[in-house]
């Protein structure tokens, strides 16, 4: 076993710059992931839609369960199914229901209506008129809060540690899921 370029002696067959940009790239991939962003913005806004209809509810907490929850989810994946067989199967850039599920940027549309949609089914048909107006900022206000930063965090890490250099300070949890464009 000789000391050959990548075998244990002699040069790298990985320079130092291209190790940095695999490091960011890899760091960079797993903050992007679309499914886990959206899977916790729709999840923190279930939570304030059960939120807003205790508290319409004057506190009652029997008016929201984890029912509504699952009931939610089950219908969101109702949503997911049908369009990605009616609307996907026939879009210009075809799309299917692991698109969909996998939230990747070509059926992103239509997880934004299915969301909004499952939310309506599963909290705001429940209100009045007035009640769902402010449902819907409710949301609003909550999406609008998962854009700010929350913190900072030091990407690159990693890199300096091994190579020196500085890491970078990005912001953390914000913005997510722009894409879904909420405006009540």
């Amino acid at each position: 076993g000789g000391g050959g370029a990548g075998a244990g002696g002699g040069t790298p067959s990985v320079t130092q710059e291209e190790m940095k940009k695999m490091m960011e790239d890899i760091e960079k991939s797993s903050k992007e992931d679309g499914f886990v962003d959206f899977v916790e913005v729709f999840a923190e806004l279930i939570c304030k839609s059960q939120e807003f209809v205790r508290n319409y509810y004057n506190g009652e907490r029997s008016v929201v369960s984890l029912r509504d929850v699952a009931r939610c989810v089950k219908v969101f994946r109702w949503f997911g199914e049908h369009f990605a067989k009616y609307l996907g199967a026939h879009a210009e850039e075809k799309w299917d229901a692991t698109d969909f599920f996998n939230v990747k940027p070509c059926a992103r549309e239509c997880v934004r209506s299915a969301m909004i949609m499952s939310l309506a089914y599963c909290f705001h048909a429940r209100l009045d008129r007035k009640a769902r107006r402010e449902y819907g900022m409710h949301l609003q206000r909550a999406w609008e809060r998962l854009q700010e930063p929350i913190g900072y965090e030091e990407i690159g890490t990693l890199y300096a540690a091994l190579f020196g250099g500085t890491p970078q300070r990005v912001p953390k949890y914000g913005p997510r899921c722009t894409w879904l464009a909420l405006n009540a």
